[in-house]
């Protein structure tokens, strides 16, 4: 039987190649000056580290990432409190108050908008050296081309997967799953394919006519930088428009309905929404995907508590492989992601703890590293 290999990707794959993890976002958001000096809308960034420190005992100066609380927590917090329309409080005379429902949308979404910035600030030079030897390693089915399910946003793995189909032939593209409609997307042939569970930095939803438009530059490799879509809607820079505020802007709203455009990326938070239709599609496919698979990667995923519909999904569609088909690839010696795992998929799953980029060594001959593909 033709093997065919599915690889997932998680945080650590990233952080590989310079991403932050999850819970580094709110510390590089406000301790790192670079990172701070790019951050846009000033007033709202200031209000969730006012937030921060009043509500969740951050101190004002020299914080340290353990001062901060985990991005799911916070998230979860302030998605409880808007549900509930219960403000959060502090006993101090001078919040007698607290804050209310409308305040912590505002404040929810500029924490959206800082995660886009902290990951565009930080992936602006990627390495990607990992991602780069696994997709031209022997291990990628060289007919169907590399498929792959990610729960990053960042467009590392997307690009590197571009290139792939390129040199596959030329007017070739990574299958997203889902219904984008940009036209230098839709008008090529498919190799390869990216599902992305969460989202992405270069996809615009429009939740008016529901048309989801990709990031993409007219050679079709996709780019997260302000160049991209003034490119391809004649926009002003993107960090002014991404997820903006003003619902009156011209330049936030749907060319062909008018309603204002909406980024996609699924936060970190115990009541996680995946409505969005594009989303559920991705999920379908990832199914479809895991069940197709002959031997699975898991690399860079810690399986984390709130990812329940992640574990169910990875559950259900790798339930026809064996224990010595399932490969995880994590970074040290850590019993608590290797009990989860022996727990999900048994004790005889191979379990690889020296990170990304040591496992490819062993898979990618060094001859063999960074080898194209033979274009057809």
């Amino acid at each position: 039987m033709e093997e065919n290999p599915v690889f997932i990707f998680g945080a650590g794959a990233s952080r590989a190649c310079g991403g932050p993890l999850t819970d580094e976002i709110l510390h590089d958001a406000f301790s790192n000056t670079m990172v701070n000096a790019t951050l846009e809308r000033p007033k709202e960034v200031a209000q969730v580290k006012e937030c921060l420190t009043e509500h969740f005992h951050v101190p004002k100066q020299d914080a340290c990432p353990a001062d901060y609380p985990s991005l799911t927590l916070l998230l979860s917090i302030l998605d409880l409190s808007i549900e509930r329309n219960r403000p959060l409080r502090q006993r101090k005379p001078e919040f007698p108050k607290g804050i209310g429902r409308e305040e912590l949308t505002r404040i929810r979404a500029t924490i959206e908008y800082i995660i886009f910035a902290v990951l565009d600030y930080r992936l602006r030079t990627p390495i990607g050296r990992a991602y780069r030897d696994l997709l031209y390693s022997s291990l990628i089915n060289r007919d169907a081309g590399p498929q792959a399910i990610s729960l990053n946003y960042d467009i590392i793995l997307d690009n590197l997967m571009c290139e792939v189909a390129q040199r596959h032939r030329k007017d070739m593209v990574p299958d997203y799953g889902c219904d984008i409609r940009t036209e230098a997307y839709a008008t090529k042939e498919r190799y390869g394919k990216l599902l992305k569970l969460h989202g992405s930095l270069n996809w615009m939803f429009c939740p008016g006519c529901q048309r989801l438009d990709l990031g993409m530059s007219a050679s079709g490799k996709t780019i997260a930088d302000s160049s991209l879509l003034e490119e391809l809607y004649n926009f002003k820079p993107l960090e002014r428009h991404f997820l903006c505020s003003e619902d009156s802007c011209d330049e936030c709203q749907c060319r062909f309905c008018g309603t204002p455009l909406r980024a996609v990326m699924i936060t970190p938070s115990l009541a996680k929404d995946y409505r969005n239709p594009h989303i559920q599609r991705v999920w379908y496919e990832a199914e479809a995907m895991l069940r197709r698979s002959t031997r699975a990667y898991i690399i860079g995923y810690s399986l984390p508590n709130d990812d329940l519909e992640v574990i169910h999904l990875l559950r259900r569609g790798l339930e026809h492989l064996g224990q010595d088909q399932i490969t995880v690839i994590g970074q040290g010696q850590d019993d608590a992601t290797w009990r989860r795992y022996r727990s999900l998929f048994g004790a005889h799953i191979h379990y690889e703890k020296d990170g990304f980029e040591a496992w490819t060594d062993k898979i990618a001959p060094l001859p063999e590293r960074g080898m194209p593909v033979s274009a057809q």
